[in-house]
């Protein structure tokens, strides 16, 4: 048996060994591998036998199995050939330093090993000749079923005109790369290892020449064949930069890349394209290059993306074109121009526990890629968009173009410019999220959207969603805040609440539907809302009311629930069975009775506890009315007259302010509010009279307003500090405590009935502020809303 033949059965065997390590040891050490299989080549000798030099070609052959250092070549191709001077192919600059003048082709499972020599080796340095200028020559290092190990030593172009790599591309440039091939159906694999290392300066745009590469021939034409054929190496512990590409890989598999830096190249940093399978990327650090700082792209399957940072690239990390059946985590990805992460045309892969902030946009699906998982993840500051699908203009190849069937779970959204923007995109699930910051939500000719169960950390929200005839779309929407909602014809926007809140739109027509069901084990009650423009048009702002229901079975309606003014009130009716309901309502003043009315007659009295109250009907399929009041049921007056003045200005009158505002401060900024009741037709004393004010305060705080008595009649049109009416007796204080509306009641039944008896046609009150504060006490007026103002409710 010939040597050759005897080194190619070695290095066959080493090849399904190798794979075998990978595929039951994928979690092993990177080097493990590598060494395991380096260690089969070095008890073969470097003799004449191996090298060949042809000079058509002007390159070095290392072929018949050998495994040769840089040196043993050197020596050996002057030895051999005459014609051949010291360093005319092989130069060495001083010792350690070396400089490769024609190109090197490895065969016949031959190695090359470019080794530091504090490693055992011979370079520290290895050059590959580089020049510019008209002629320029730039030599490479190819194995067509051979190995290369570079270990412990920097590798990089030299242009001796420069005195310096070769920094510019354009012209060509050197480059490294092996190939896996078939040969008569034999397969004849190729691998390359870099283990702390820097390797710089190579490559540029050429098929094969992007620096360091690593592909199997053949696929072009015969796709079967990466079922056949591998390429293998690893990268471990190694600085890669200032190439066109940091690597490059086609047909490679189970490559670990680990633990390196990939900056300042040209292109991509880490580019595993056609059928590179089972890589595990982990823990490096990837910046600063001009395309993709991590890309995997086409048919790329079972791959470990890992613990990497990914930052000022155009875009952190893809998975691209196939990119199937992968795990990217734990990765943090931030400051890309365009995406952090992207899932182009990919599928059946899992994104989980990366961070990823301060991207153009946070995680991005397009082109039909579907069955994602995308899980633990915090997207943050991203300047466009967290999350972001669309279909994009580049032609699918496996899907019809339309991302679907995507689970966004468990993440943290934070200060994205756009909480999400889905376009062309079908059965997205957004699910058990944290949702922070602004709080835009576009939604773009998608249909079967379910945005449910996240937490959201706001208590206002955007949702915009537009169809069309050819794509129709719908989104079912859990809220618990108030909402704004944009949409056209062909959108239907369903807003949920499975705590039974309802949710109450601008427009009338709008029907909330409650349904009792049961989740995890747990009953509940469901709230639904449907909008289409049917019913409201362009838009509307939807209100999550201060009310809520409770079924024991069933379906009933809510309509025309009205919560604007002192009067809760709201209609409710059975789908067809009588079911039993809770209905509380919060937002009132603790202690106060109030009285529930149902179709205008007296139903039950609640009092007040922690603001809320409860209370139960059977709700059946005849529609009934309920209505809730305060303590001061009766008559109901409107304000005469309300105002405020103020002493910074001192002759200025506010009557036909919005709101009146009350607060006690510094010179220039005192506020003392005024209200009138024309009480004229009240000739007997009553059994009670209620002032009822709609009171907020403007900031945080904490704040007692106070009313008083005014005797003397004044004109709201003409007012002002300077002629401000003398203030009475105190009647009474409520503490204001909430920067939300409320409503707040005070007996004046006294004061009210002194009036009647002295036959005074006006029931006049001031409002002030005894202490100073920051807080304004904001009331509403007449001149805003007459139902919202404040009002004297009479017993008689």
């Amino acid at each position: 048996m010939s040597l050759m033949l005897r080194v190619s059965e070695k290095q066959r065997k080493l090849s399904v060994m190798h794979r075998k390590c990978l595929k039951f040891q994928r979690y092993a050490p990177a080097l493990a591998c590598l060494i395991f299989l380096f260690a089969g080549f070095s008890a073969i000798a470097c003799d004449q036998s191996n090298i060949r030099y042809s000079t058509s070609s002007d390159r070095v052959y290392v072929e018949n199995g050998g495994t040769c250092s840089i040196s043993q070549i050197a020596t050996i191709v002057v030895a051999k050939y005459s014609s051949i001077a010291q360093g005319q192919l092989i130069e060495q600059l001083q010792p350690g330093v070396w400089l490769l003048k024609s190109e090197m082709r490895l065969e016949g499972g031959s190695t090359f090993i470019i080794r530091g020599t504090s490693d055992g080796g011979d370079a520290d340095t290895f050059l590959l000749l580089s020049e510019n200028g008209s002629a320029p020559k730039h030599v490479k290092i190819q194995a067509k079923y051979g190995n290369i190990l570079i270990e412990g030593t920097t590798v990089s172009s030299w242009d001796p005109a420069a005195n310096g790599p070769d920094v510019d591309s354009s012209n060509g440039r050197a480059y490294i790369h092996v190939n896996s091939i078939e040969s008569n159906v034999l397969a004849q694999e190729s691998r390359m290892d870099i283990s702390n290392s820097e390797v710089s300066y190579l490559g540029f745009h050429d098929s094969e020449s992007y620096g360091l590469v690593w592909k199997v021939r053949g696929g072009d034409s015969d796709e079967t064949i990466y079922d056949r054929l591998e390429v293998y190496g690893d990268i471990v512990n190694s600085y890669i930069h200032h190439n066109y590409m940091g690597m490059y890989t086609f047909g490679s598999y189970g490559m670990t890349i680990e633990n390196n830096e990939f900056s300042f190249n040209e292109s991509y940093g880490i580019d595993p394209h056609d059928d590179s399978d089972w890589l595990q990327i982990l823990s490096n650090d990837v910046h600063d290059n001009e395309n993709h700082g991590i890309i995997c792209s086409k048919r790329c399957n079972n791959l470990l993306i890992s613990g990497n940072v990914s930052y000022r690239n155009r875009h952190g990390i893809m998975l691209h074109r196939d990119t199937n059946d992968s795990v990217v985590e734990n990765n943090t990805v931030y400051d890309n121009r365009e995406n952090g992460i992207a899932v182009f045309e990919s599928h059946n892969n899992i994104i989980k526990n990366n961070t990823v902030t301060g991207n153009r946009h946070g995680i991005r699906l397009s082109l039909g890629s579907h069955d994602n998982i995308i899980e633990n993840n915090i997207i943050e500051d991203n300047v466009k968009n967290g999350a972001y699908f669309y279909s994009g203009s580049d032609l699918p190849a496996t899907t019809n173009g339309r991302p679907a069937d995507n689970i966004f779970r468990y993440n943290t959204f934070s200060n994205n410019g756009r909480l999400m923007k889905i376009r062309d995109s079908d059965n997205i699930v957004f699910k058990d999220n944290i949702f922070d910051g602004p709080t835009d939500v576009e939604l773009y000719d998608s249909s079967n959207l379910e945005i449910v169960g996240n937490t959201h950390l706001f208590s206002e929200l955007s949702v915009r969603l537009d169809g069309s005839d050819m794509f129709p779309s719908d989104v079912v929407f859990e809220i618990d805040e108030n909402t704004n909602v944009k949409l056209t014809d062909y959108a239907t926007v369903i807003l949920i609440n499975h705590n039974g809140r309802i949710l109450d739109p601008e427009e009338s027509a709008g029907v909330v539907t409650a349904t009792y069901d049961i989740s995890d084990g747990t009953p509940r009650t469901t709230t639904i809302l449907e909008l289409t423009s049917s019913i409201i048009g362009s838009s509307t702002d939807v209100t999550a009311l201060p009310f809520w229901v409770s079924l024991a079975s069933g379906e009933i309606a809510i309509r025309s629930p009205d919560f604007t003014g002192p009067t809760k009130s709201w209609k409710a009716a059975s789908a067809s069975d009588s079911v039993q309901t809770d209905f509380k309502v919060t937002g009132m003043e603790d202690g106060v009775l109030y009285e529930v009315f149902k179709d205008n007659a007296p139903f039950t009295e609640v009092t007040a506890t922690a603001g809320e109250i409860v209370f139960s009907d059977i709700v059946t399929s005849a529609e009934a009315e309920y209505a809730v009041l305060g303590h001061a049921v009766g008559l109901p007056f409107d304000v005469y007259a309300d105002t405020h003045v103020r002493d910074g200005l001192p002759d200025t009158n506010y009557g036909d302010a919005s709101i009146m505002e009350v607060k006690m401060s510094g010179a220039d900024y005192i506020r003392y509010g005024l209200l009138m009741f024309d009480v004229s037709t009240l000739t007997a004393p009553v059994s009670s009279a209620t002032l009822v004010l709609n009171m907020e305060l403007s900031r945080a705080g904490s704040v007692t307003t106070q009313v008083r008595a005014v005797e003397d009649e004044w004109l709201e049109n003409s007012v002002t500090w300077n002629n401000f009416p003398t203030m009475g007796s105190y009647i009474g204080e409520k503490t204001v405590a909430s920067d939300n509306w409320m409503l707040y009641e005070i007996d004046v039944t006294a004061y009210v009935n002194s009036l009647i008896s002295s036959g005074t046609w006006h029931a006049s009150f001031a409002l002030i502020n005894p202490e100073e504060s920051t807080a304004v006490t904001r009331v509403r007026s007449k001149e805003g809303s007459v139902e919202q103002s404040s009002k004297l409710v009479i017993v008689p």
